[in-house]
């Protein structure tokens, strides 16, 4: 979502190395591209490409391991427009709503938080939302929405929740 009038669709692909017991690094690559035909214009495209390392820091490493994020990026944004010249000429303003064709790149910042649910010791699904954030002339912040399944390579066991067991009385 590039704005509050504008959602869109993206992929990515990351790979991530836990590190020590709370903290893993991903590195990823992700595409993210919405259009917008209310801004005025026949029909715009916004699109992102993103390259990012990213810090997660788990609060638990159990079966469910809720997790707040931050990295830093590089981001390249594109904007195409194509013009409504009736509409212009309608408001008596021949130079309104013109074709654009704009990008621009720049280093970025992801913030955001998520959830991983262990299936299995080597498998669990991410769900998270991350807001990036850029110094970019077309957009300066988009949020991304995610659900995505992983691999775990080096399987490390998947802690189950402590069971309290009472201890026997003996009477």
């Amino acid at each position: 979502a590039p704005d509050e009038t504008t959602m869109g669709i993206f992929a990515a692909l990351k790979m991530g190395k836990q590190m020590t017991d709370n903290i893993d690094v991903q590195i990823g690559v992700s595409r993210g591209v919405a259009k917008d035909e209310a801004a005025g214009y026949l029909n715009s495209k916004y699109s992102q490409d993103a390259l990012t390392v990213e810090g997660l820091y788990f609060l638990s490493r159990y079966t469910w391991r809720p997790f707040v994020q931050a990295g830093i990026g590089y981001g390249r944004d594109k904007f195409t427009a194509e013009g409504m010249p009736i509409f212009a000429q309608q408001t008596g303003q021949s130079s309104l709503y013109q074709n654009r064709d704009e990008s621009s790149s720049s280093v970025l910042g992801s913030f955001g938080l998520g959830l991983q649910y262990a299936q299995t010791p080597n498998r669990f699904l991410q769900l998270d939302a991350r807001y990036l954030l850029s110094d970019s002339n077309t957009d300066k912040s988009n949020l991304y929405i995610a659900l995505g399944v992983a691999f775990n390579l080096e399987a490390a066991p998947v802690k189950a929740l402590p069971v309290v067991v009472p201890e026997p009385v003996v009477e």
